[in-house]
């Protein structure tokens, strides 16, 4: 899909600070990604100001591949092979995409239920497993509860110590 089709489909809107009108994307080659945002009125701005992938200063194909590995858990030695970059600079990006991703999911900003809504909760035991082989009961134990709402992708999880009742209902 070119940014073109993005524009169209007005997945990607941007407005101009100086005059409000709508930008387009156009190629410049002195910029890392090679495109810009400008306006009629001549104003511009690189495609990476005041966004995540602004602190960085590698390519946006590579921070496309970066997240996808970062999804697929791919190892970060494996990553750091694959795409030729440093472990640090791999460990960042990720400690930066953690952070957004727990940021979007702030379990304070996710209602759940309401009138004609079903909410389905359950509860979930984690143990680490040691060599691949059973549960091992003597390690750390992770409870964890979660909640999801039918019908829509409104979903909570949440670590719990107690698994009473008192503490899961508050």
């Amino acid at each position: 899909m070119t940014n073109k089709n993005l524009e169209q489909i007005k997945l990607i809107l941007f407005k101009c600070e100086k005059c409000g009108k709508l930008c387009e994307i156009k190629s410049r080659e002195d910029v890392v990604d090679r495109f810009v945002w400008r306006c009629s009125c001549s104003w511009r701005r690189t495609i990476r100001k005041n966004t995540f992938i602004g602190q960085f200063v590698i390519s946006l194909q590579l921070i496309l591949k970066l997240i996808l590995h970062w999804a697929l858990q791919t190892s970060q030695t494996d990553q750091s092979k694959l795409l030729g970059l440093s472990r640090e600079t791999i460990v960042t990006f990720q400690q930066k995409l953690r952070l957004i991703a727990c940021q979007s999911l702030n379990k304070d900003s996710v209602k759940l239920g309401g009138r004609n809504k079903i909410v389905e909760i359950d509860e979930s035991f984690f143990v680490k497993v040691k060599n691949f082989k059973g549960k091992d009961l003597k390690r750390p134990q992770i409870w964890i509860f979660g909640m999801h709402e039918r019908e829509s992708p409104k979903t909570i999880f949440v670590v719990v110590k107690k698994r009473d009742a008192f503490t899961l209902l508050n």
